[in-house]
């Protein structure tokens, strides 16, 4: 997620804040439909991102913000740092969750075509092209992230995972207004369509389709049966990849 909001933004690091259930993030930017306070921060940006930032409901806090501050035992530029904790005292606001289009439940949904989903990988990005890997833990029943092979963990030490995993497939198109200090030209990721998805959790991976109408809309996952897909309570990572990109899994 981190990730493709820094390609998207041109940024070294980016944080993300929601204050209630937000849509996901999404590179073409049409979040900025959804109504909960949200909150990107940023080491900076380029093109035109910034500007696409500050046109939407989203808040774009950067360097200097509240919450940035330098460590001068570090070099330039890896010494920039964020408190998220201050950064959120910064930003709090009353609101109820809302619902972004899923449904959840505790068991896999009945009548729903599955296959062996235990370790998956594929790739997101544009020029920078980022490989995601996630592998099942049966023991804690969660997707861990894996990075060239090792489990990747937060900075308390602990394993970076999730219930579920969405890899949902949109039309990506070039952007010519967003190039960065090297040249590269971003990728504007469409959320807004319908398209093939992939969902694992418990160990197994549904095939289905994804459909989100317009930018104030939610996204819907249904089986290839026409049935919604439920995820597992706990939270979900979703991976917005280019349609045809492979996509390995066993």
């Amino acid at each position: 997620m981190k990730k493709l909001l820094a390609a998207a933004l041109g940024a070294s690091f980016v944080a993300v804040l929601l204050s209630c259930g937000g849509g996901g993030t999404e590179g073409d930017r049409a979040l900025a439909g959804r109504k909960p306070l949200i909150v990107v921060a940023a080491s900076g940006g380029a093109g035109d991102s910034l500007q696409a930032v500050s046109h939407s409901i989203i808040h774009g806090v950067y360097n200097g913000g509240p919450g940035f501050a330098r460590d001068f035992g570090r070099p330039i530029p890896y010494n920039l740092t964020l408190n998220t904790s201050v950064l959120a005292g910064a930003f709090r606001t009353a609101g109820k969750a809302k619902s972004i289009g899923f449904t959840w439940s505790a068991t896999v949904p009945s009548g729903a075509s599955t296959r062996s989903g235990r370790s998956f990988r594929t790739t997101i990005g544009g020029a920078n092209t980022v490989l995601v890997g996630f592998d099942y833990d049966p023991a804690s029943k969660r997707y861990v992230r894996v990075i060239d092979g090792a489990r990747q963990t937060a900075a308390d030490g602990a394993t970076i995972s999730t219930p579920n995993v969405i890899i949902q497939y949109c039309d990506v198109r070039v952007n010519p207004g967003d190039v960065d200090v090297v040249g590269n030209v971003s990728k504007y990721t469409h959320s807004v369509g319908h398209g093939p998805v992939a969902v694992f959790r418990d160990g197994r991976e549904i095939v289905g389709t994804w459909s989100r109408p317009t930018s104030a809309s939610g996204t819907t996952l249904r089986t290839a049966q026409g049935k919604p897909i439920a995820l597992k309570p706990g939270g979900a990572w979703i991976l917005l990849v280019a349609k045809g990109t492979p996509l390995s899994a066993n």
